[in-house]
């Protein structure tokens, strides 16, 4: 709990109108900038810098460059609100204050640890990054096509941006087997309309409620649904709308139209209102390149600066496995939360190489040999 990092730093609990602000004011602009073990910088705010820092007797500190800190600190004993905001935080990625800033927190210790805390702090950076990126682009008026490598934080990052934007949210994930039917909506028996994940994002938006339409593993829809998607995502001048029957109101300007002509149902929803974007894998299934023009193609990469925290040995490893993804020589990369989740190094890599075996027998035992040479005894090399 972010009381509880608050507690340790020495501060007390601040009313509910700061801990409001610092969550729906502050939170979404927190940064981690610079973490050396000893000490840990934030930019909150913008223009505000936190700083954690360890001292020599075991204790931890907290302060800030606000003018709110100075006197509420030293008058009250009370934190401002960029610090109550650093406090959640490290609490949203399961962070203590011991992960952030005490000798060795910043890089692996000796021995068998893994720094697990360290990793959760970079990984959430770098979902941060790509987070206020997509962010970016749907502030900008456009639809993002986020494609990169499972696991490196797509989904989560989109997440973040509704939640910090306060936007409903509706997905779908793509399949080889979807029908206008699974993603418009369909009758019942009983002959109720019930909304498919498109139908429901229409319908919201429709209702004044800005709603961001997620479909995910675009790269997996069949021809079909890929023809649905494409005819949804292509808005309309409202007048045009009218023209083909669409009871469209005259204070709307531009539109989206979602269709399922074989069950006679038709849904329009505000262009303003409804946010669309698409995320996938590469190499997948070629992509229908008039869908591709809809988009605004985001690449989503393996942050290289998350391995900063691991032995060098370790990073040149995984550095080498992402590497051999990324030129199409293994089937999946090793992903963030294998990192965050590892007891050590050599349960990484043994997590990782029964995952690769899945899929591909021998990538996987030319992997094992490469870590057996490094000495890293997974089984199963020659």
């Amino acid at each position: 709990m972010w009381e509880k990092i608050l507690e340790k730093l020495q501060l007390g609990t601040p009313d509910t109108g700061r801990i409001n602000r610092a969550r729906d004011e502050v939170l979404p602009t927190v940064t981690l900038t610079e973490q050396n073990g000893a000490l840990a910088r934030f930019t909150a705010s913008i223009k505000h810098t936190v700083t954690l820092a360890y001292e020599a007797g075991g204790s931890v500190y907290g302060k800030c460059s606000c003018q709110d800190f100075t006197t509420r600190q030293m008058a009250l004993g009370l934190p401002c609100k960029h610090l109550v905001a650093v406090a959640m935080w490290l609490d949203g990625r399961g962070a203590s204050l011991e992960d952030l800033v005490q000798p060795g927190a910043a890089v692996a210790v000796a021995g068998n640890a893994w720094p697990n805390g360290a990793l959760r702090l970079a990984v959430g950076k770098a979902i941060a990054n790509l987070a206020n990126a997509i962010g970016g682009f749907l502030l900008e008026g456009e639809a993002p096509l986020v494609i990169g490598p499972t696991g490196v934080g797509k989904t989560t990052a989109l997440h973040k941006v509704a939640e910090a934007l306060n936007f409903g949210m509706e997905e779908v994930a793509g399949s080889e087997s979807w029908t206008e039917a699974d993603l418009i909506g369909t009758w019942t028996p009983a002959r109720e309309w019930v909304w498919g994940p498109i139908g429901r994002a229409f319908s919201r938006a429709q209702q004044g409620e800005t709603t961001i339409m997620f479909v995910d593993e675009v790269t997996r829809f069949n021809p079909r649904a890929a023809d649905i998607l494409l005819r949804a995502i292509q808005p309309l001048e409202a007048s045009l709308a009218r023209r083909m029957g669409i009871n469209v109101p005259s204070t709307v300007d531009e539109v989206f139209v979602a269709e399922a002509p074989l069950l006679g149902y038709r849904q329009w929803a505000p262009a303003d209102n409804l946010l669309w974007v698409a995320a996938g894998n590469p190499g997948v299934n070629p992509l229908d390149p008039a869908l591709v023009r809809r988009f605004l193609v985001l690449e989503a990469q393996l942050d290289r600066s998350v391995l900063d925290v691991l032995p060098s040995a370790v990073q040149t490893l995984i550095g080498s496995l992402w590497d051999s993804y990324e030129t199409g020589e293994l089937p999946l990369p090793l992903e963030y939360q294998q990192l965050t989740r590892a007891r050590s190094a050599d349960d990484l890599f043994k997590l990782y190489h029964a995952r690769l075996r899945a899929l591909d027998v021998v990538a996987a035992e030319a992997v094992a040999r490469v870590l057996a040479g490094n000495g890293f005894q997974i089984g199963g090399a020659a």
